[in-house]
């Protein structure tokens, strides 16, 4: 299915084609056309700025590997984002326990704790490899996150047991809600214009 292309309100804006003949672009790349030519027979502009050119440059090294390659790059940069979520959770943090900690205290929180989630998914595709975890086995792992947070509120920060439970459901449930999917959106961003 091709996609047509996308419309914008504003006509000063970049129309980016990505619905383009795919016979005359493979001819081109069997032809070894200058690359000029090729995004001219994806839809690319002249005038097109530098994000443009950037974005056809990768649909074009996409298109031509038939994206092999790309899961390498989202897997490289998920370690990256994890590191770069630490912050977010010590935000998550700092709000919930204002009185007891610094936001270096939280941060340090954090960082345990995504050590934590970072280990076990090492685990898990180490133990994938060798044998096939059943699906209910790996829902029970990732179950045993907002466990482990609760058991790590409770000791850290010296909270009550229903208050440890009540405040990790609700940071994980925010957390997932907000933060885990524009995070997931910046690391195929990013994963695409880096591939």
């Amino acid at each position: 299915m091709e996609l047509d292309s996308v419309m914008t309100s504003d006509p000063q804006e970049v129309n980016l084609s990505l619905g383009f003949e795919r016979e005359l672009l493979d001819s081109l790349i069997a032809i070894g056309a200058p690359l000029g030519q090729k995004f001219k027979a994806m839809g690319m502009k002249e005038d097109a700025n530098a994000f443009s050119r950037r974005f056809y440059a990768q649909m074009l090294k996409f298109y031509e590997k038939q994206g092999g390659g790309i899961l390498q790059v989202l897997y490289d940069t998920i370690p990256i984002a994890m590191f770069l979520l630490l912050p977010i959770f010590a935000v998550f943090l700092k709000f919930f326990y204002w009185k007891p900690a610094t936001f270096a205290h939280h941060l340090v929180f954090s960082f345990y704790f995504f050590t934590f989630i970072f280990t076990s998914f090492c685990v898990i595709l180490l133990v994938n490899k060798v044998w096939e975890i059943p699906t209910w086995i790996e829902v029970l792992i990732y179950l045993s996150f907002i466990v482990y947070l609760m058991l790590a509120l409770r000791n850290f920060y010296r909270s009550s047991w229903v208050g440890a439970f009540f405040k990790a459901s609700f940071i994980s449930f925010l957390y997932m809600l907000i933060i885990v999917p524009v995070a997931a959106i910046g690391i195929i961003t990013v994963a695409f214009m880096l591939y």
